[in-house]
């Protein structure tokens, strides 16, 4: 077994986005890193064991491979390919903050996973106020972390499965605001987290939110800012089904100041942008170095195309992109394009580097 499997040459733009394993050339690099070399000589030995079907030796020395290196992404996404089950995110260091600040954690949607990271959440929960919005069958976990829970019953049906998180997150900042209300006090910043998303290391979650210029994030899994920025979510599901929805062919006006104040955490790049200001690129971390290397003239060019564009019809010899969503509804590129013209800058932190987690959907 001496080829490197796909998933130690992501590209960053997949890291950074916490996005599961791709396999289109743009999404793999020739360029392996030390890190990604060392976890592969650390988890190949339960690689080889899992492929002769030795599972229980292979979780065995998986286990051995997280106690060498337990912040090593990629070691950790080797195993969420293989074992997830053996995932559990560390709660135990989690650094408060200053009681100058009000922290809310909104958790929309489906809370599977939940034996993953549910004392990592509960240790949360000691220095922010947790608000969930789920269905009934979730009733169970939700108490387990906090009373200030609403339940959609019975769920609406949405033309794609991705509105339903949007929906709830609708719900529950309406929560947080009635209960704002209720205690005549407002929160200062909000963390949008999941039960199913794996934190490599989320020491500094509040530390790190509170910091923020902008909204730090992994795409649209996980997200947070000050409440004014977060807020401005309320409205965001009404958008998607009212204009994102069913217009992913349409030119969106590109803020480029925004993508140059931004990492590659959003996906701005399933963004259409027009062959007429630029090639396309080879990949998502050559187009941003483009970006920024002719920022003056394309910011001049962007702002008059913009100009005389906006929503037009786009095509494959019009335009290009790095990323395609759903073609009906795109979730990650309308989150990246709701920031992208609200001009919020989106960028990583450390405690939001992760993934999913690969059997969240059977639970």
């Amino acid at each position: 077994m001496d080829t490197i499997p796909n998933f130690l040459k992501q590209a960053e733009w997949v890291i950074q986005s916490a996005s599961d394993n791709h396999h289109a050339p743009h999404a793999l690099t020739d360029k392996i890193s030390p890190q990604a070399m060392k976890a592969w000589e650390l988890i190949r030995p339960a690689i080889q064991e899992y492929d002769c079907g030795r599972f229980d030796v292979a979780d065995e020395l998986f286990k051995q491979a997280l106690t060498q290196s337990p912040e090593n992404i990629w070691t950790h996404r080797g195993i969420n390919t293989y074992s997830p089950h053996l995932l559990k995110v560390k709660p135990s260091l989690i650094k408060p903050v200053s009681q100058d600040y009000r922290i809310a954690i909104v958790i929309p949607g489906e809370l599977r996973c939940f034996e993953s990271t549910v004392e990592f959440l509960q240790t949360l929960a000691k220095y922010a106020d947790v608000f969930i919005c789920t269905t009934n069958n979730y009733l169970e976990q939700a108490n387990n972390l906090t009373k200030r829970t609403v339940i959609v019953n019975p769920e609406p049906r949405f033309e794609k499965n991705s509105l339903h998180q949007w929906h709830k997150l609708a719900l529950v900042l309406e929560q947080v605001a009635k209960y704002e209300q209720s205690i005549q006090k407002r929160y200062t910043h909000i963390l949008k987290l999941r039960t199913d998303f794996f934190h490599i290391s989320p020491d500094s979650i509040l530390e790190d939110v509170i910091l923020s210029k902008g909204i730090i994030c992994a795409s649209d899994k996980v997200f947070g800012g000050s409440r004014d920025l977060m807020f401005l979510f309320h409205n965001f599901f009404t958008l998607c089904r009212s204009v994102f929805a069913g217009n992913q062919n349409k030119y969106w006006p590109i803020n480029l100041q925004q993508i140059l104040k931004s990492d590659l955490s959003a996906k701005w790049y399933g963004m259409k942008f027009p062959y007429s200001l630029m090639e396309k690129m080879p990949s998502v971390e050559a187009t941003y170095d483009y970006l920024q290397c002719n920022r003056d003239k394309l910011l001049i060019d962007f702002s008059q195309y913009n100009q005389s564009h906006l929503f037009s019809e786009c095509s494959g010899k019009s335009h290009w992109s790095h990323f395609k969503g759903h073609q009906f509804f795109a979730s990650e590129i309308s989150f990246a394009k709701f920031l992208n013209f609200n001009g919020v800058p989106a960028n990583l932190s450390n405690s939001l580097r992760g993934f999913l987690i690969s059997n969240r959907h059977k639970q």
